[in-house]
């Protein structure tokens, strides 16, 4: 797993590679990763920080398998839901 710096490192060379407002996003799915984690007793929220953020760097594009990984998705963010006794959108910041 890469550490923080590492994770902002990968983030700017891939900004080089492909300016935009994904790069925001994935700094804020970092944050949101790491609110949630911390409501999970057995989540690490620096480790949920760090792969969040490079999480879009890594799923960047639409392939066969892009369909399957937001399923995926979906019932992991349910599953979380059930953990922490409520919706991830209630936890995060500026979200209504």
């Amino acid at each position: 797993m890469p550490s923080l710096e590492e994770a902002k490192l990968i983030l700017k060379k891939a900004e080089e590679l492909n300016p935009g407002p994904w790069v925001q996003h994935s700094l804020y799915v970092g944050k949101v990763a790491e609110l949630i984690a911390k409501k999970d007793k057995e989540l690490n929220s620096h480790t949920a920080l760090v792969l969040g953020m490079v999480d879009v760097v890594m799923r960047y594009g639409f392939n066969e398998f892009t369909l399957k990984k937001w399923n995926v998705a979906f019932e992991i963010q349910r599953c979380f839901e059930e953990r922490i006794g409520t919706s991830i959108y209630s936890i995060l910041p500026n979200i209504k």
